[in-house]
C-alpha cells in the first residue's frame, strides 16, 4: 500500500509541475480556458486525495478488541524483528505459541518491541478469562470500551469549549476581521509605494504612503484586542475543563480506582488537559485568521499574476500531503510519549506517598530507576518525532524554496521584457508578498489541523474521563433514611467477587440480618468477606447476585448521596486530609448541621478533645497530607469523632483498633466503647472486631468462613452451640490465662465487667508487661525474640485452618 501511495504521489507532482509550466506558455486570450487551467492543478492533487482514500479503504484490516486489556483495536500481524508480549512479558516466538501476535496501530511508535503485542498463548487465555488489565476504564460493572476520538470529533468538541463565552468571542472575532482586512490591503499598498517611487510620483507616494501608516495602525490596536480576547477564553477554558474532569473523576465507581493509579489520573488533569486547550488558541487565531488571508491572498494573487499563482501552487500539494502524513504517525507516538509520562507521575506519586516505606526499605533507587525507565522511554519517542518533524520540515522548506525560484524566475523575465507581460517591479514585489501570506496562510491551516489531529491522542484520554458515567450513580434514587431513626439491614443471597480479581468468588449465598438498633458483629478468619460486607453497604460495589436491603427496600433505591450522610464509619485505615482538624471531623456534613458545640461534645466522648487542646493551634491545627502529624490512635479518636457528629442511622467499626499498639488500642476501645454506648437504641451497629471483649457485648454474633454464614447467636447461645466459636473463646482464654501468669500484676477482668472498666484493666495490664521481664515479646523455641500479634487474629486464623472440613 505504501509503495503505491508513493508511486502515485510522486506521479502527481510531476504532473502538477508539468502542467504549471504549461500555463506559462499559454497565450490565449478565452477567459474559459484561462478558469480551466486554473483548476487542473486543484483537480490533480483532489484526484491524488480520492485516490489515496480509495486504496487505505481498499487495504484497511479488520482489529479486534479485547475489553479489559486494552482500549485500541489490536491488529494480527508477523513479528518484523522482536516484540514482547505486553501480558506475559515474554518475547514473542515459539515460546508463546509462534512468531506472530496481535499488534496496536494506535501505540506504535515504530521501534519494534516499544509497542502493545499479545502473543498467540495470552490471546487464546483471554478468550474465557476475565479482563482485569490494569490503565482500563472500567466501571462497577466491568471494563468500557471507549471509541477513538477522530480528528473531526476534537475539532467540533474543541469550539463548543468557546460556547460560554460568547461576548468575549464576538469581540475576538470582530477584531480579528478587521486586523485582517487591513493585513490584506498592506502588500497592495506596498507594492503602489514602490512603483510611485520607480515613477517618481510624489503625490501618490504621500498619499499611499499615508494610508498605509493609518491601516497599519489599526491593525495593531485591532490585533492586540483580538489577543486579549484569546487569552481570556483559553485560561476560562483550561479552569472550566479541569474543573469539570475532576467533577467526573470524583463520582466515578471504587471500582474504576481499583484499576488505575492517582498519578496517572493526575496526569491527564494536567498534562492531557493543557494538551487539549491549547489548540483552542490556535483554532480561535489560526482558523479564522487564515481563512481570511487565503481567500484575499488568493484573490490579489490571481489578480496581480493568475500565471505566476498556478506556477507557485504546483508546490502546495506535496508540503500539505507530507505534513498530514507525519500528523497522522505523530500522533500516535505522541500518544505513547503520553501514556509513559503518566506512568512516571504514577511512580513519582506513589514513592512519595509512601516515603517512610521507601526510606525504611532503602528503595530511593528502585523508585527512581522505575522513573527513569519511564521517562526515557518518553524521551525515545520524543527524539523520534523531533528528528521527524525536522525532516518534515527540511522538505517542505525545500519545496517553499523551490515555488520561490519558480516566481522570481519567471516574473524576472516578465518584467525584463522577455515575454508577454505587463508585470511590473513594483507588481512582482506585491505579487510575492501576496504568495507569502497565501502560503502561510496555508501553511498555518495545515498545521493547525495537524495540530488538532496529534492532540487527538490527548483529548482522547481527557473526554472519555468526562463521558464516563459510573454504574452506580450518586444521586439516582429516591429514598433516604430518616435523621436519628436506626435502620434494619438484611443481606440476601449475596454473591460477590471484586472486579479486580472476578475468579476469586468472596462472598458465596450469604445471608443474615440485622434488626433496626440492634448491635451484630461479624467474626471470621482473615479474608472471610468481613470488610466486603461494609463496602457493600456503602455501596461501594453492588454484589453479583443478591440484594442489600434497608429498612426492606433494596438499597439501590437509595440516594447515595444522602444515605451516606447517614452511615458512620470507623475503619482499621483512617483516611484523613491536609486540612484544619475541625474540618476533617466536620467531613462531608452541611455547614448549618455543625455547630460548635456538637463539635466538642463529640470529640470529648471519642477521647480527642485533650490531643486537640494540646496542638498550638487547636481544631485550627493542620494534620498533614493523610493525618501524617498525628499517630494512629490520634487519628483512630478524630474518626470517632466524625462518626459520632454525623448521629448516623447505621455505624459501621470495621477493626478499628486493629493496626494500633497496646496504648493506642485502649484508648481507642474506650472511645469506641463511649461510641457505640451513646448511640444503642437510637443507631444500628455492624462491628468487625477480633478482640472477644467486644464481640460478646453485640446482640448478636455472625461467625464467617469463606464468605459463608456458619454461625449466627448471641454471645452464649455460640458458646451452648459448642462449635467454631465456642472453641475460638475458648483458645482466647487460655491465651489470657498463660498471658496473666507472666504479668501477676494485671488484671483480668471477667466479660461481665463494663467495657470501659476493661479497657481500663488492659491498659494497666499493658504497663505491667512492659516492665517485667520479656512482657510484651514472646519468645521462641530458641529464646529469640518475636514480633507480638494480635491475640484474637492468632486464634481465629489457626482456629479456621483446623476447624475446616479437609
Amino acid at each position: 500500500r505504501n509503495l503505491v501511495l508513493a508511486f502515485c504521489f510522486v506521479g502527481v507532482t510531476a504532473q502538477s509541475t508539468y502542467a504549471g509550466i504549461q500555463v506559462l506558455t499559454w497565450t490565449g486570450e478565452s477567459a474559459v480556458e484561462a478558469c480551466c487551467l486554473t483548476v487542473v492543478v486543484a483537480c490533480m492533487n483532489m484526484e491524488f486525495l480520492l485516490l489515496k482514500r480509495l486504496v487505505e479503504a481498499l487495504t484497511e484490516e479488520d482489529g479486534i478488541i479485547l475489553a479489559g486489556i486494552h482500549e485500541h483495536k489490536l491488529f494480527y500481524q508477523k513479528v518484523a524483528q522482536f516484540a514482547w508480549c505486553s501480558l506475559c512479558r515474554e518475547r514473542i516466538g515459539p515460546k508463546t505459541g509462534g512468531p506472530e501476535g496481535f499488534k496496536c496501530k494506535e501505540c506504535d511508535n515504530g521501534g519494534g518491541g516499544g509497542n502493545f503485542w499479545v502473543c498467540l498463548q495470552c490471546y487464546r487465555k483471554q478468550q474465557g478469562k476475565a479482563k482485569v488489565e490494569e490503565g482500563i476504564l472500567r466501571g462497577d460493572k466491568g471494563p468500557k470500551y471507549v471509541p477513538e476520538l477522530t480528528t473531526w470529533q476534537y475539532f467540533s468538541r474543541a469550539t463548543k469549549l468557546c460556547g460560554p463565552f460568547q461576548n468575549v468571542l464576538r469581540l475576538g472575532v470582530l477584531c480579528i476581521v478587521v486586523s485582517q482586512v487591513g493585513r490584506v490591503l498592506l502588500p497592495r499598498l506596498q507594492g503602489d509605494i514602490i512603483n510611485a517611487l520607480i515613477d517618481q510620483d510624489q503625490q501618490a507616494f504621500a498619499h499611499v504612503l499615508l494610508s498605509f501608516v493609518l491601516i497599519s495602525a489599526g491593525t495593531l490596536v485591532f490585533g492586540s484586542v483580538q489577543s486579549v480576547a484569546v487569552e481570556i477564553v483559553q485560561r476560562r477554558i483550561t479552569c472550566d475543563m479541569r474543573t469539570v474532569m475532576f467533577e467526573s473523576l470524583i463520582k466515578q465507581d471504587v471500582a474504576f480506582f481499583d484499576g488505575t493509579m492517582t498519578g496517572q489520573l493526575t496526569s491527564r488533569m494536567t498534562n492531557d488537559v493543557a494538551a487539549v486547550v491549547q489548540p483552542v488558541r490556535q483554532i480561535m487565531n489560526t482558523l479564522l485568521v487564515n481563512m481570511l488571508r487565503l481567500v484575499g491572498g488568493l484573490f490579489m494573487c490571481l489578480f496581480t499574476s493568475w500565471k505566476l499563482t498556478i506556477l507557485a501552487s504546483t508546490m502546495i500539494g506535496p508540503v500539505v500531503y507530507l505534513t498530514g502524513v507525519y500528523a497522522k504517525w505523530s500522533k500516535k507516538l505522541n500518544l505513547s510519549i503520553r501514556v509513559n509520562m503518566a506512568d512516571a507521575n504514577a511512580v513519582a506519586t506513589e514513592a512519595l506517598r509512601n516515603i517512610r516505606t521507601v526510606r525504611a526499605f532503602g528503595a530511593d533507587e528502585v523508585e527512581v530507576g522505575e522513573f527513569r525507565g519511564h521517562m526515557g522511554q518518553a524521551l525515545n519517542d520524543g527524539m523520534k518525532d523531533a528528528y521527524a518533524s525536522a525532516g518534515v520540515t527540511a522538505i517542505t522548506q525545500y519545496l517553499d524554496f523551490a515555488a520561490t525560484i519558480l516566481i522570481l524566475w519567471y516574473g524576472g523575465v516578465a518584467v525584463l521584457g522577455q515575454a508577454e507581460s505587463t508585470l511590473k517591479i513594483g507588481h512582482l514585489i506585491t505579487f510575492n508578498l501576496y504568495w507569502n501570506m497565501l502560503n502561510n496562510s496555508i501553511t498555518g491551516l495545515n498545521g493547525m489541523l495537524n495540530t488538532l489531529v496529534r492532540a487527538a491522542s490527548a483529548a482522547q484520554r481527557v473526554f472519555e474521563i468526562i463521558e464516563l458515567e459510573p454504574d452506580i450513580p450518586l444521586s439516582a434514587g429516591t429514598e433516604n433514611l430518616c435523621v436519628g431513626q436506626p435502620c434494619a439491614i438484611e443481606f440476601r443471597d449475596l454473591q460477590f467477587a471484586y472486579p479486580m480479581r472476578p475468579d476469586k468468588s468472596v462472598l458465596g449465598g450469604l445471608s443474615f440480618s440485622i434488626g433496626a438498633g440492634q448491635s451484630v458483629a461479624v467474626v471470621g478468619r482473615s479474608g472471610a468477606g468481613k470488610s466486603t460486607l461494609v463496602s457493600l453497604l456503602l455501596r461501594f460495589y453492588d454484589p453479583q447476585l443478591g440484594q442489600v436491603f434497608v429498612n426492606g427496600r433494596p438499597l439501590s433505591e437509595y440516594n447515595l448521596r444522602q444515605y451516606q450522610k447517614r452511615v458512620g464509619v470507623v475503619a482499621q485505615d483512617t483516611q484523613l486530609f491536609c486540612r484544619p482538624i475541625l474540618e476533617n471531623i466536620a467531613y462531608g456534613l452541611d455547614p448549618e448541621d455543625v455547630t460548635e458545640e456538637r463539635i466538642l461534645e463529640a470529640t470529648r466522648a471519642a477521647n480527642a478533645h485533650g490531643f486537640i487542646e494540646d496542638l498550638d493551634e487547636g481544631y485550627r491545627s493542620m494534620i498533614g497530607e493523610g493525618g501524617a502529624r498525628l499517630s494512629g490512635g490520634q487519628r483512630q479518636r478524630l474518626a470517632i469523632a466524625r462518626a459520632l457528629l454525623r448521629r448516623p442511622s447505621l455505624l459501621l467499626l470495621d477493626e478499628a483498633t486493629s493496626a494500633l499498639d497496646a496504648e493506642n488500642e485502649g484508648q481507642v476501645q474506650q472511645a469506641l466503647d463511649e461510641l457505640v454506648k451513646s448511640v444503642s437504641g437510637n443507631c444500628t451497629v455492624m462491628l468487625i472486631a477480633h478482640r472477644l471483649s467486644t464481640v460478646m457485648g453485640a446482640d448478636k454474633i455472625v461467625v464467617l468462613d469463606s464468605g459463608r454464614v456458619v454461625e449466627q447467636g448471641s454471645h452464649h447461645e455460640l458458646l451452648e452451640n459448642d462449635s467454631i466459636y465456642a472453641s475460638l473463646v475458648q483458645r482466647q482464654i487460655a491465651k489470657q490465662a498463660n498471658t496473666v501468669s507472666e504479668a501477676p500484676q494485671a488484671s483480668h477482668l471477667s466479660k461481665e465487667e463494663p467495657h470501659g472498666h476493661e479497657d481500663d484493666g488492659n491498659h494497666k495490664e499493658r504497663k505491667s508487661k512492659g516492665k517485667g521481664k520479656g512482657g510484651g515479646i514472646r519468645r521462641g523455641d530458641g529464646g529469640k525474640d518475636q514480633a507480638p500479634k494480635s491475640d484474637c487474629t492468632d486464634s481465629i486464623d489457626r482456629l479456621f485452618d483446623e476447624l475446616r472440613p479437609s
